[in-house]
């Protein structure tokens, strides 16, 4: 994929990111840490081999149209780090990680299949991640078999919220509570599954792929109709402090805190997994938001350790980007970009070198330096690094989850639509096939030519979103349907069509 925006800054620190991630990578082996640092371990362990930075790894290589040439990253992580029994390696040393990976990984293998078509590779890949499934599934019973349809436990995930929090020699269905995250992301993860093994069963005529396909995705809709009804009970047991604040709970019996009550670890962890996962309810979504607001632990759209946690003195605020990406998910999904803009430049004011580009894992505001702090503080890693690469590609394409919708510049600035700015994006991957398309402003408006390589028909709607500096609403575009500073062009308007050309005003 190829960008060219108004922005350079921006496009060099998304390149950047990847570059810096591939670098660090020994060969196929992974790592957590950007050069040397706190998380340099050799030969490989714990945070080497942390899933979190090879998913995002995979994750954003992917978006960036590089899926085949990632491949065999992702292939080697499975192969060699995932145990006999379906769980982590990463997790029978130092700690135990979340749940939520496992649907990340699934995500990630549904994503691969989506953008390339590779039905060898990812029938490669299977054999380990039904390992994964088989491991993670029989959680989902316990609850189940464990709990009252009545207790809110019943149908959710067991495990670790989250690697610092959990002990290998502590890892039983009663060390932790049980977190909705977890759950949310094993639903995400089989529902992509699912969806994946029916599309490539039908494309390839494997009747074999398409049951498991059907059988994964019924297994989503149990799981997910678990969860709602979970959330249903904590929501209606809330106290009236917190259903008064909108606040979404973490946990099945999380009903009683104060509403500014958050610790550092929900606010730059568990909620972060929540968003990525994209459940689908706006209100939820939101509440997540209104707690951290609430709880005074946000900073130029950033989360922040505002409880001290990580603090040098009473005047330093930590920001730990790691999961930025977490925020950036939550925001895309808004009517209102603006609040993803400022998280996307406050990570690169603030959390990102300027000149290197790159990113600590905790960055110290509103100053620091590499060595301040714990051992960890400053030391540049994967996930960091690539919050620019996420954020430019969720700010120039990206696909709705569960609709069959894919918007072009949803949070581009308002000064990129000026006269004589141009925004270029060529050959960028979708699950309906690539997009590339080029948008011109002049004095009068905007041209919008957009382009389908695919010999397949592109079989979503397609939202093309302007930002008129001044404003103000469009008022007419030469196709599809204009809602404010959107104009979409519905799928049934675009099949057969190699070429488009829409002129807004």
């Amino acid at each position: 994929m190829h960008v060219d925006i108004p922005d350079a800054h921006l496009t060099q620190a998304a390149k950047a990111g990847i570059v810096v991630s591939r670098c660090s990578y020994r060969g196929l082996e992974p790592t957590y840490q950007i050069g040397e640092g706190a998380y340099t371990k050799i030969p490989e362990r714990s945070h080497a081999l942390f899933p979190v930075a090879h998913y995002e790894f995979v994750w954003v290589q992917q978006l960036w149209n590089q899926t085949e040439r990632v491949e065999p990253h992702f292939q080697h992580y499975l192969e060699h780090y995932v145990l006999p029994d379906g769980n982590f390696t990463y997790n029978t040393q130092d700690q135990v990680e979340a749940p939520v990976d496992f649907g990340v990984f699934l995500n990630n293998s549904a994503r691969a299949y989506d953008y390339t078509g590779d039905i060898e590779a990812l029938r490669h890949r299977l054999p380990v991640l039904q390992r994964m499934i088989d491991y993670i599934l029989p959680r989902w019973s316990y609850s189940k078999t464990t709990f009252p349809d009545t207790d809110p436990r019943h149908g959710l995930i067991w495990g670790s919220p989250e690697a610092d929090n959990g002990d290998p020699d502590d890892d039983t269905p009663s060390s932790h509570l049980y977190y909705y995250q977890n759950a949310a992301w094993i639903w995400r993860g089989l529902k992509e599954h699912g969806r994946c093994l029916q599309r490539a069963g039908k494309e390839h005529s494997d009747a074999a792929l398409l049951q498991q396909g059907l059988d994964f995705s019924e297994q989503a809709k149990q799981l997910r109709a678990d969860i709602e009804r979970s959330l249903g009970i904590t929501m209606n047991a809330r106290s009236r402090e917190l259903k008064q604040a909108g606040i979404t709970p973490f946990t099945a019996f999380d009903t009683s805190r104060q509403p500014e009550q958050l610790t550092s670890y929900e606010n730059h962890r568990y909620m972060m997994d929540w968003w990525t996962a994209d459940w689908g309810d706006a209100d939820l979504d939101a509440g997540h938001f209104r707690h951290r607001t609430l709880a005074n632990q946000e900073i130029v759209g950033m989360n922040s350790a505002a409880d001290g946690i990580y603090a040098i003195d009473s005047g330093t605020l930590l920001t730990s980007n790691f999961m930025e990406h977490g925020t950036l998910a939550g925001r895309i999904r808004l009517q209102d970009y603006r609040p993803f803009l400022l998280t996307l430049y406050g990570n690169l004011c603030f959390a990102m070198d300027s000149g290197n580009y790159y990113a600590p894992e905790d960055a110290l505001l509103p100053s620091g330096q590499a060595g301040e702090g714990a051992p960890w503080t400053w030391s540049a890693v994967v996930n960091s690094s690539l919050q620019p690469s996420l954020g430019l590609r969720w700010m120039l394409c990206y696909e709705e989850s569960d609709t069959d919708r894919v918007h072009l510049q949803k949070a581009a600035p308002k000064h990129w639509f000026e006269a004589g700015k141009k925004i270029a994006v060529h050959n960028c991957p979708t699950r309906f096939g690539p997009v590339s398309w080029v948008t011109i402003a002049d004095h009068a408006g905007w041209n919008v030519d957009i382009q389908f390589p695919s010999t397949s028909p592109f079989q979503a709607d397609l939202v093309v979103h302007i930002h008129p500096p001044e404003g103000k609403a469009l008022t007419t575009a030469g196709m599809g349907q204009l809602h404010g500073t959107t104009v979409t062009i519905p799928a049934a308007s675009i099949t057969g069509k190699k070429k488009l050309s829409v002129r807004i005003s």
